[in-house]
């Protein structure tokens, strides 16, 4: 057997090191893959004052069981929430509020040409709503001062 060099390094302790060095490489990747890279956080963010700014959807129709519905949500925040929703869906309430105005009520009252009395209380109530974002608020306001029943 060859003697071991003057500095003390030979073929098995190079070995020995090369792959100690590549297996700690390997764990080292590894768990940072595990690791969740959350990005684009905003750490100012203020959820009492999170207002959704724009709502969208796209109704997409392929093949299977068709058309789906992609909705995406905007905030004022720079936050956004995607999601599907299909016919048959389960809807379940979590909570409401006892003043709360609640979406389809918002919508039909954006759509309605005329408003009726019951209408005109449910847009008084409507522009309590702190989630309702400014231009809706302004948009409803119009809306009011030019109905008769104003």
């Amino acid at each position: 057997m060859p003697e071991q060099s003057r500095s003390g390094f030979d073929r098995r302790n190079v070995l020995k090191s090369s792959l100690a060095m590549a297996v700690a490489g390997v764990l080292g990747r590894t768990a940072e893959a595990r690791e969740p890279a959350i990005k684009n956080v905003n750490p100012a963010s203020s959820p009492s004052t999170l207002k959704i700014t724009d709502m969208r959807y796209a109704v997409v129709v392929k093949p299977g069981p068709s058309p789906c519905v992609l909705i995406r949500i905007d905030t004022n925040q720079g936050v956004y929430g995607l999601g599907e929703v299909a016919a048959g869906d389960e809807i379940t309430l979590l909570s409401r509020e006892q003043d709360s105005v609640s979406i389809s009520e918002i919508l039909r009252l954006l759509i309605a040409k005329d408003l009726a009395v019951n209408d005109v209380l449910l847009v008084r109530r409507a522009l309590t709503q702190n989630a309702l974002p400014d231009s809706w608020k302004q948009y409803f306001h119009e809306k009011v001062s030019r109905s008769a029943l104003a």
